[in-house]
Formats: C-alpha cells, structure tokens, sequence
C-alpha cells in the first residue's frame, strides 16, 4: 500500500498511510481524551466521526490498549508516535528503527518490535487498507488544496539561499487529517517530516480556500524544515549543550513550552527568527513582520531582538558568510554581548 502524494517544487506533501492508521488508533483509544487539545471539533469532524462510529467496535484490541498503556506509562505522545510510524514501510515493517527520540520512554527495543508485529496484524483485522483506498480522492482534494501555496512560493529555494545549501534529508509535509492542533517536527535518518495539522478551517471535503491563506500554510513547515538546518548546526559547535546555563533567566518559561536546554532554547529562536525574516524578505510585510516579532516576545523569546538583528548582520555580510554554519558562533557570542550589558 502507498500513500497518496505530489512533488511541489521539490516538497513532498503527503497524507501517510501509517500515520492515519496511527490517528484511528488515538482516537478509539484513550489518546485523545487524554490530550484533548490536539483533538478539538472544527470543520474537520466529520472524518474524525467517520472514524469512530467505522473503528470503535475495536479499542479494546492490543494495538490500542497497548498504545495506551505506552502513553500512561512512558509519556509516548506528541512527536514520538509519529516519529515511530513513519518509520515503517508502506506493510508496517522495519529491520531496525533509527536511533529513535523516544527510545528513553520504553522500556526497551523489543517491547515496540513486538508491538509493531501486533500493528501489522491490527491493520489487517480493521481492514485499513479498504479504509484508505476509500478515502483517496478526499485525501487528494487536501493535498492538491495546499498545493498552491507550495507551487507560488518556492520554500526549498529560500532555504538554499538562506542558509546556504540544501539539506541532503527529504522534506516532506504529511496531512494530519484526524488531528486540529500539534505540529511535530519528525527528523529522521533520511527525511524530514512535518506532520501540519491544517484543519481549523476545513470545510467537509475540502480545506480552507488555499488562496486566502496561501502564506499561513508556509508558517509551520518554514518552522519544522529549519530544524534540519539549525539543529545540526548547534550539535556541531557544541558551544551550548544542556548543562550550559545561558537562558538561566527564561529556563522555566522555556520549560512549560517543552524546551528545557540551552540547546533547545537557542534552535527555537533562531528558527522563529528567521520566520520573521522569511515574512520580511519574502511578503516585504512590515506590519506583520513587526506583530510576528512581538508574539513572540509574549512567549517568553526575549532575545528574538538580539536573534533578528544578528540574522540582519548575516544577510547583509554573505560575502562574508556563506552560511548560516559559518556566521553560528556571532549569534551567539550577540546574545552575551547583550547579556554582559
């Protein structure tokens, strides 16, 4: 079984067999009713509908029960099943899964080898397969409806110019249908993923009319894609790791938004910086460039300021600096510039 999808102007924008198998299993399951955030009612209920009253029958098999049991026990949630899932091939299988995120919330490899077994057989009782061929031209109408923002604005170009190369990994935007909010970044050995939740607008068959909103639907794969970039770099200077004590002073804002380290902490606004250099490059739009930096201000980034006029030294010295990599350690060596006064 393949996925549905299309190649936009070098981004893969997909809606994954795996990770709709995943959300039947979050929604029957206990997933949802334990973060029912991610699973709000909006214009996308109909299809969350459709896979509850088609797969209830079956939570209480061992794929469900024992995801469960994961997310109670080992706080598997967020990004770690998603990063799970789109490791299997197109049957559910692998031979070894990458040195995976979420390897420290079980409690060891075999335990999810024997759980992905039990998937396999899961998918077959439900009859997934059927579901997902029935569900194809719905599934083609999303993708072809945020194609358009992908195909006006070349995103993999940007990031060639902007940091100076093109990252070797795959990118790719797969369509969570069944989920309203959680965007996860899903880096892996050879793809980047982000997994967009688009459907606070969605109108029954379709999404949000593309048009309107071609620019908000660049927003959070510019943000998930540029982890591939950014993070590499931080690892690769090891100038913050998480014993460095840089951010004392935002660390428990930092933390409730699930960035406890230094490292995890410096990618985030380096990432939302160049966000809001992307809005005023490329849409040459002051106010919302401006608004953009102030919210995140409101979330505790108190050195986007120092973050954006470095990005601004770097654009404007590229003789200079013909990557992002090379000019990393001024970003830097900025923020305790700005600190020592």
């Amino acid at each position: 079984m393949k996925s549905v999808e299309k190649i936009v102007n070098g981004i893969k924008i997909t809606v994954d067999y795996k990770t709709e198998l995943l959300g039947i299993i979050m929604i029957i399951g206990k997933y949802h009713e334990k973060y029912p955030d991610l699973f709000r009612d909006y214009e996308n209920k109909f299809y969350t509908d459709m896979i509850s009253q088609k797969f209830n029958q079956y939570k209480n098999e061992d794929a469900v029960t024992m995801f469960d049991k994961f997310v109670e026990k080992h706080s598997f949630n967020y990004d770690a099943p998603f990063s799970l899932f789109l490791q299997l091939d197109e049957d559910l299988k692998i031979n070894k899964l990458d040195d995976y995120t979420f390897k420290d919330r079980l409690q060891s490899d075999s335990e999810i080898y024997n759980y992905i077994i039990i998937l396999q057989e899961f998918a077959k009782k439900i009859k997934f397969k059927d579901f997902y061929e029935s569900n194809i031209q719905l599934y083609n109408s999303w993708i072809d409806n945020i194609s358009g923002a992908f195909k006006k604005y070349d995103i993999s170009n940007f990031f060639y110019n902007y940091y100076g190369y093109l990252n070797k990994k795959e990118f790719v935007i797969n369509i969570t249908a069944f989920t309203t909010c959680g965007a996860y970044c899903c880096n892996l050995e050879k793809k980047i993923v982000s997994c967009y939740p688009v459907y606070r607008k969605m109108k029954k068959d379709k999404l949000f009319d593309s048009k309107d909103n071609e620019k908000l639907i660049l927003q959070n794969p510019i943000h998930e894609f540029s982890h591939g970039y950014v993070n590499p770099i931080t690892d690769k200077y090891n100038i913050l790791n998480k014993k460095t004590n840089l951010f004392d002073d935002i660390r428990e804002i930092m933390k409730k938004q699930a960035y406890p380290y230094d490292t995890q902490i410096i990618n985030e606004h380096i990432i939302r910086g160049i966000e809001a250099r992307y809005i005023y490059l490329i849409y040459k739009d002051e106010k919302w460039y401006k608004e953009r930096i102030q919210n995140e201000k409101n979330l505790g980034f108190k050195y986007i300021d120092v973050i954006i006029s470095s990005l601004t030294e770097y654009e404007n010295n590229r003789a200079t600096y013909k990557t992002l990599d090379e000019y990393y350690p001024k970003i830097i060596e900025n923020i305790k510039k700005y600190q020592s006064k």
